[in-house]
Formats: C-alpha cells, sequence, structure tokens
C-alpha cells in the first residue's frame, strides 16, 4: 500500500488522543502513530430503565457495524490501483499488534488489528482558518466520491477537524472514522442543516483573529461540495 516499514509496534505505548473509534499511540523515536480501536467506554441512553447490560449490548452492536464500515470502505481505497492513496491520506499500513496503554486509571491491553500511520499536525475545530489550503478538502473528497465512498461526520465534510498537515506542508485526511459507502449517510453531510451547524461550531472555536473569516470559508466549501457535484461525481471512476 505504501512505503511504511518498521519492527511492530510492542510494549506501553503513550496516548496522543482519541477519536470516536480510534485512540492515537505514539511511536517513540519514530515519525508514526498506532492508531488502535477505542476500548469500551459506558454510553448513556434516554432510555435509562433498559437494563445496563441491554445498553451496552445495543450499543455494542450498533458501534462494531459503523467501525466495520470504516475499515471496509478505507481498505477499498488502500488496495485499488487506480485511487490516489497517497494524495488524501498520511502513508498508512494494517497491522496486528499487541500493546498496552494507559486508558483513564488503568492500564488498557490491546492485541488486534491497528493502523501504522505516518505523524501529521493533527486539526481541530480551533485549527485557525488562514492556516492552510481551503482546497484540498473539497479536492480530496472529489478523489473519494469516485470511488463510491464518501465522509458522514460534519468535522470532516467541512474541516477542518481531523483533518491535518504533514511534514511536507501537505493537507491529508489523518482520521477514517467517517468514511462510509452508504450514499444517502454521504449526501446527509452535505445537507444545509449539518453546514449550518458547522459554522455555528467553527464560530465558537476559531481564534477570534479567524473569526472573519468563517463565513467565507464555509461559502467557498458550499460551492465545491454542493449535492449536484456530488450526484456527478459518485462511482464515477478515475
Amino acid at each position: 500500500m505504501n512505503s511504511i516499514y518498521m519492527k511492530k509496534p510492542e510494549g506501553e505505548l503513550e496516548v496522543l488522543g482519541a477519536g470516536k473509534y480510534f485512540v492515537a499511540l505514539d511511536i517513540p523515536e519514530s515519525e508514526l502513530v498506532l492508531k488502535v480501536l477505542r476500548p469500551e467506554t459506558s454510553v448513556s441512553f434516554s432510555l435509562t430503565r433498559l437494563p445496563h447490560w441491554f445498553r451496552n449490548s445495543i450499543q455494542k452492536i450498533k458501534r462494531t457495524k459503523e467501525v466495520a464500515e470504516a475499515f471496509h470502505a478505507f481498505h477499498l481505497l488502500a488496495k485499488s490501483k487506480t485511487f490516489p492513496f497517497l494524495d488524501c491520506f498520511p502513508e498508512t499500513k494494517h497491522v496486528k499488534v499487541n500493546v498496552c496503554f494507559k486508558w483513564g486509571e488503568s492500564i488498557c491491553n490491546y492485541e488486534g488489528f491497528a493502523y501504522l500511520q505516518g505523524k501529521v499536525e493533527f486539526f481541530g475545530n480551533d485549527t485557525p482558518l488562514n492556516s492552510f489550503n481551503w482546497n484540498t478538502i473539497p479536492e480530496i473528497q472529489y478523489h473519494l466520491w469516485r470511488m463510491g465512498v464518501g465522509l458522514t461526520s460534519p468535522g470532516e465534510v467541512w474541516g477542518p477537524r481531523n483533518w491535518g498537515k504533514t511534514h511536507q506542508g501537505d493537507i491529508r485526511l489523518a482520521d477514517m472514522s467517517s468514511l462510509s459507502r452508504d450514499r444517502k449517510k454521504v449526501l446527509k453531510g452535505l445537507t444545509g442543516i449539518a453546514r449550518e451547524r458547522r459554522r455555528l461550531r467553527l464560530h465558537e472555536r476559531q481564534p477570534e483573529y479567524c473569526h472573519n473569516l468563517v463565513d467565507i470559508y464555509m461559502e467557498f466549501l458550499t460551492e465545491r461540495l454542493a449535492p449536484e457535484i456530488f450526484s456527478r461525481l459518485w462511482k464515477s471512476g478515475f
């Protein structure tokens, strides 16, 4: 898939950050991170009268399905001979590991599949909008759409959360948790409701000196992530 090669990580690793499905672990003395599945956590349900074990079972089934969906979409892209993988993602390798890391007040042991990925400067909601090239966000999604894959989380669709900058200064999609081959789910993320929520969120979190850029940024992406462009490109291939 790419040029990453090293001895498999093992032992106790330090947590760099955690997303919806994955925990990023630091690989000492390297420019790589290891992404493992996030440990199960308790989830609050509005139907509080349901037995605790039943609520957890429902959540686990949903989580497993969503993780599998993202996993399969990512590997479809990775195995493609035409998809420009390294123009969209940091260098990434699928590995099996046996590691541990501190999670809360305890040590979590993890054995199973993981992603070994090149480090990037990870973007959050507060990453200044004047610090990166806006064009990359729609351009990468165009590549995904042509393969019949898209993003479902507004943070990734509209950015800049979960995008990142490589050491070479290139913008890449750093998180694969919201990848999906479900056309309806992807299209939903492009709607006005999702877009407006994202705009408000950026107004809340952007540095004060970037507040005047939020509406300009959203208008820029709205033109390029329009549903009609999505429909034209979806599964059109390369």
